[in-house]
């Protein structure tokens, strides 16, 4: 399954969305991936959270 969506033009499309996306993110410029954002912000200083994030998903 993922892979027929990888090759169809859903695929593409979503692809492109994500890339829109990621290329507008607000206020500070991605950096590297995977790069959090949270209620549509952007925040370099919130990254450190990579290592609990599953943790604080599942808190919150």
């Amino acid at each position: 399954m993922i892979q027929s969506c990888l090759v169809s033009r859903l695929g593409e499309r979503l692809q492109q969305k994500a890339a829109e996306r990621t290329a507008n993110v607000w206020p500070d410029k991605h950096r590297h991936v995977p790069w959090v954002i949270i209620n549509g912000i952007s925040l370099e200083s919130e990254q450190m959270i990579m290592d609990q994030l599953q943790f604080l998903i599942c808190e919150w």
